[in-house]
């Protein structure tokens, strides 16, 4: 091991070093759940991927006269609103595309891999300003770029993200080659002194944004380079996936568990009175701690030694954003109980992930529990009875329905369903299959 790979280890279990006390034996790990209990989440889990297949698969999704997606859809699934279309969710669109292809989809939808290719035409041809090779984050129906059209950091990890995914699955080498592009184009934004991404692409920039380093930017840098370092063994990748997986830890408040919105420049808190720095976000750190997880081998990491980290995570989303019943909160103060209750559709899904894969991991009974509770409270009030696979977009902890629009907007488009249930299907397939591995014959 080199010099600078002792240095990294070092350095990152200074920074785990406060959550040490729930050190884990290494022990053989054995799953509580019963056979009957396991078989009913699973045929759960894949009788609503169908759903959400079923519904964002459709071609009836797609803008037929002016191409790209047609998204904005109102409680009776009817085009409504804005018709502005966003990058976010046509790269979304494209990994729902890609996810169903590799699951065998397209006999349900024939001519589902043409028309991935051609949306992924549309988002290169219309999307990228190839004046500087960076990506419009919004566009009128007609595929121009909106007047005073913003190309966000967020949008550009996004690509990063979700072109690498479209290329793991479907092997599009298009897709890779955007995603690298991309990369080297936003490396302006990483800071060499400190570590991490800026919000802007302008190094010496003084606006605010700049001066704050986003947990939201990073958290999604960190996946995003761990499926471009999957796709593509250049070392730079590798080298800044391994620096944002030790710094992201600094997010979090270690007494409550939480995670920062955003932190300065240099990772250190921001002064109270800022605002919404010092808050966190409930399904933000649902994520952080399954893509941790999911960084951590590409990085040359062992998972287990997040164990202790994740594991205080899971204690701050049970103490403050989680209700008794299973509902997940949106925001909250970095410590201290919720303040803003309501349930958006992609919090829960977020958080199924993260303590089923918990409970792969450590086969603690409770968070197979919690698991159970947000699957129950989220599968009978967001998914409608009539076209299941268009969920409701937010509702109140009791149950109550706020928000009926079904369709897409800027960030909801299946994704996190899709997305969700189908990480859920293969950790409970692994469950399974080491539960009946164990089992005696």
């Amino acid at each position: 091991m080199s010099f600078r790979s002792l240095f990294r280890a070092f350095a990152l279990s200074l920074l785990l070093f406060p959550y040490a006390t729930f050190a884990e034996k290494n022990e053989p790990i054995t799953y509580a759940v019963s056979g009957e209990d396991l078989n009913k989440r699973q045929a759960e889990v894949e009788r609503h991927l169908s759903e959400v297949y079923s519904f964002w698969l459709d071609p009836a999704r797609e803008d037929k006269e002016f191409g790209g997606f047609q998204y904005y859809l109102d409680e009776f699934l009817q085009p409504a609103g804005p018709t502005r279309k966003n990058i976010m969710m046509h790269l979304r669109m494209l990994y729902n595309y890609a996810v169903g292809a590799g699951a065998g989809e397209g006999k349900r939808f024939p001519g589902l891999e043409g028309r991935l290719e051609r949306q992924l035409d549309y988002l290169e041809e219309r999307f990228r300003d190839g004046k500087d090779n960076l990506w419009h984050y919004e566009l009128e129906r007609d595929g121009t770029p909106v007047p005073r059209d913003q190309k966000l950091m967020i949008a550009q990890v996004y690509v990063i993200y979700l072109l690498s995914e479209v290329h793991l699955m479907t092997g599009n080498k298009r897709a890779l080659r955007l995603a690298s592009e991309t990369f080297a184009r936003i490396e302006s934004a990483h800071d060499p002194r400190n570590g991490g991404y800026r919000q802007l692409l302008d190094p010496k920039s003084l606006e605010l944004e700049n001066l704050r380093k986003s947990c939201a930017t990073n958290l999604h840098m960190l996946l995003a380079l761990s499926r471009l370092a999957k796709a593509d063994d250049n070392p730079l990748y590798r080298e800044r996936l391994m620096e944002i997986y030790e710094l992201l830890p600094r997010y979090v408040e270690p007494a409550s568990g939480n995670a920062y919105w955003a932190l300065t420049a240099d990772w250190q808190a921001i002064p109270f009175g800022e605002g919404i720095n010092n808050r966190t976000m409930y399904g933000h750190n649902a994520e952080m701690i399954w893509y941790m997880t999911e960084a951590a081998p590409v990085a040359g990491r062992e998972t287990s030694e997040l164990v202790p980290f994740l594991r205080r995570m899971a204690r701050g989303l049970l103490d403050y954003g989680i209700s008794p019943d299973g509902a997940v909160y949106f925001f909250g103060p970095i410590n201290g109980a919720s303040d803003d209750r309501q349930v958006q559709w992609w919090a829960p899904v977020e958080t199924m992930i993260a303590f089923v894969r918990l409970y792969r991991l450590t086969g603690d009974a409770d968070y197979w529990a919690t698991y159970c509770r947000i699957a129950d409270w989220t599968f009978s009030h967001f998914v409608p009875k009539s076209t299941p696979g268009a969920w409701y977009t937010v509702a109140q902890p009791g149950g109550e329905i706020s928000d009926k629009s079904r369709g897409g907007f800027i960030w909801k488009s299946g994704f996190h369903e899709i997305r969700g249930l189908t990480i859920l299907q293969k950790e409970l397939m692994e469950i399974a299959r080491v539960k009946h591995a164990s089992s005696p014959k």
